[in-house]
């Protein structure tokens, strides 16, 4: 079966939510946040429905005391049908985007296939690459990739959307005037048909830039195999 979108909720929110979600499908979670505090942490939440998610790819955030950036990708196989509502917490002053996102032709347990990261403290950055650690272990995947960003410019950070890099990626929440524009964040996914390294690249605007994170996860597809040998089994076909 194949990996196929099928719907997406992005705000600027602590509290995440998709409706209308069926039965079964796989969803998938980036996390955008800003916080405020004397160390860094990450961020942890609750489900409506009581499921519990995988946290597939959550660094610790990039920063300085007082300012920290981060990204994180989550996912949760075999969804209960309805709506999801997403309660995120952090210690100290959080600031929340995300981009949620709903799949079919995916397996219904965990997929997790590759990670990838990046992040700095580098100051006037304005440029970011993040690349799987390792080759994928099948051809059909789906990967999912996020940015976030300080550019303490007052103005829009104009990154580039969706990023550049191999294949096609297509672009699944974007923000270039987050916090009266002194951040922005970027998600997006491409679902792979050949095994390789995926990578995502940025270009973005902000010549004060001090602070930036990356993370890619991807995910393996439904083995159509094993749908066929349950036919089979049954006296179907």
């Amino acid at each position: 079966m194949a990996i196929a979108f099928v719907q997406k909720a992005t705000n600027a929110s602590a509290q995440p939510q998709l409706t209308g979600v069926a039965g079964s499908d796989f969803l998938t979670l980036s996390l955008f946040y800003i916080l405020s505090g004397t160390g860094a942490a990450t961020p942890t939440f609750t489900d409506s429905t009581t499921q519990l998610w995988n946290a597939d790819n959550v660094p610790t955030p990039q920063g300085r005391s007082g300012d920290w950036v981060g990204v994180a990708n989550f996912s949760l196989p075999n969804a209960n049908a309805g709506t999801h509502t997403l309660t995120v917490s952090v210690t100290g002053s959080l600031v929340v985007g995300y981009a949620m996102a709903e799949w079919s032709g995916m397996p219904l347990t965990a997929s997790l296939d590759q990670i990838g990261l990046t992040g700095g403290t580098t100051y006037t950055t304005q440029t970011m690459a993040c690349t799987a650690n390792a080759t994928t272990a099948q051809a059909s995947e789906l990967a999912i990739v996020c940015m976030g960003i300080h550019t303490g410019s007052g103005a829009s950070a104009a990154i580039t959307d969706p990023p550049t890099g191999t294949g096609t990626w297509i672009s699944l929440a974007l923000d270039n005037t987050w916090q009266s524009s002194d951040f922005g964040y970027e998600s997006a996914y491409q679902i792979l048909s050949s095994t390789g390294r995926p990578s995502a690249s940025w270009n973005w605007t902000g010549s004060t830039t001090d602070t930036y994170q990356s993370a890619m996860t991807t995910y393996g597809a439904a083995s159509a195999s094993k749908g066929g040998l349950m036919l089979s089994l049954m006296g179907v076909g």
